[in-house]
């Protein structure tokens, strides 16, 4: 399997990770932090099980970033959305447009 560069402290090899879950029920997953060293890798993880990520940040650059090191079929189960986790009301706003929960 392909070992990824998430940042220059750290490696990820999708071999070493050991599942204690099963996948099969989950579809869908809102993630905050999804481009950020830990972040990145759990995007890595629901990624590689199919599972369609919706990564909540402010920077949609570092975003952008992070989708060049995936492949097209992962590419195509990762959203972004631009939310400042600080305010309340915009985090209800993307509840409603986006119907999560």
């Amino acid at each position: 399997m392909k070992n990824y560069k998430t940042d220059p402290f750290s490696d990820f090899s999708h071999d070493t990770i050991k599942y204690s879950h099963s996948f099969s029920e989950i579809n869908n997953v809102v993630i905050t932090g999804g481009t950020g060293r830990i972040g990145s890798v759990f995007v890595r993880i629901l990624l590689s099980n199919n599972i369609k990520v919706l990564s909540l940040s402010r920077n949609k650059k570092k975003f952008n970033s992070f989708t060049k090191t995936l492949d097209i079929n992962q590419k195509k189960n990762l959203f972004w959305e631009k939310i400042d986790l600080e305010n309340f009301e915009t985090i209800s706003k993307l509840i409603k447009k986006k119907k999560i929960f």
